[in-house]
């Protein structure tokens, strides 16, 4: 089964077996087909992304004799609107437990976890926070901390009207420009408080709680995330795996779909 998922007040209505959005408060889920693993997979996405956006390949071509897919959209992103987005100091921390709430209340007992950028820091969290309810985990494009040197990375970002069209249309298309610039600003903001804390962590003591099979993938020409937070996620999470890629991975969503090559890790790992 694909589901994609937006955050509601913990009530999932009318959950079918059909492609369409299903009409409830803000998590929520947008199902699919039929599977028949007994684990779901919630994806996390990027940012301001969304399940829709993001996680399209993954919702559609993931073979569902194999697996349960569920992508859902944190509060303030995607279709888990109203609330506007906000950016408290524990912001992942709260990502972390509405996914874990949400999964518990579509009434599956175990979940492994997909996440990219921040969904990849949430799914870290989540992870560590409920050991005994995620199996398995593949991340890329996330960090547990930050650096001046990722602050002044994210600072870029700042003005979206300066982004490339390919990246900035889908979510223009999804929430107009005043919500997507606003949030943006917003994002950075909360980003840039994590350089305040004890080491900028964002959830590097976490990481050693860490219990489930995981694989962390990055792209060596990623132009946001440097190659030193895959490396640190690899030597603190216990028994991970890396997939390096020669590509700018951080945009490389569609990594999922691949047959061959290090694209066929996350479905090994996730079928195993």
């Amino acid at each position: 089964m694909s589901i994609q998922c937006s955050l509601g007040v913990w009530r999932c209505k009318g959950l079918q077996k059909t492609q369409t959005k299903l009409a409830t408060p803000t998590p929520r889920p947008h199902p699919g087909h039929h599977g028949g693993r007994k684990w779901s997979h919630p994806q996390g996405a990027a940012w301001a992304g969304s399940g829709e956006t993001d996680f399209g390949p993954q919702i559609e071509n993931l073979n569902k004799k194999l697996f349960t897919v569920v992508a859902w959209d944190p509060r303030g992103y995607g279709h888990s609107r109203p609330p506007d987005r906000d950016f408290p100091v524990d912001f992942f921390e709260r990502d972390a437990k509405d996914a874990i709430d949400l999964m518990k209340t579509l009434n599956f007992k175990k979940v492994s976890l997909l996440g990219w950028s921040d969904g990849g820091i949430t799914a870290l969290i989540a992870a560590a926070r409920y050991p005994s309810y995620v199996s398995k985990m593949v991340v890329w494009g996330a960090n547990a901390y930050v650096t001046k040197q990722d602050v002044e990375i994210y600072q870029g970002l700042r003005d979206v009207s300066k982004w490339n069209e390919r990246t900035r249309k889908p979510l223009e298309a999804l929430y107009g420009f005043d919500y997507f610039a606003k949030t943006c600003e917003k994002w950075v903001n909360g980003i840039d408080q994590f350089k305040h804390l004890p080491d900028g962590s964002i959830c590097r003591d976490l990481l050693p709680l860490v219990q489930c099979p995981t694989l962390i993938v990055h792209g060596e020409k990623d132009p946001l995330v440097p190659r030193f937070h895959a490396d640190f996620l690899h030597r603190h999470v216990r028994g991970s795996r890396t997939a390096p890629r020669n590509s700018r991975a951080y945009f490389c969503i569609r990594f999922l779909d691949g047959l061959s090559g290090v694209y066929q890790h996350p479905r090994s790992l996730l079928a195993e």
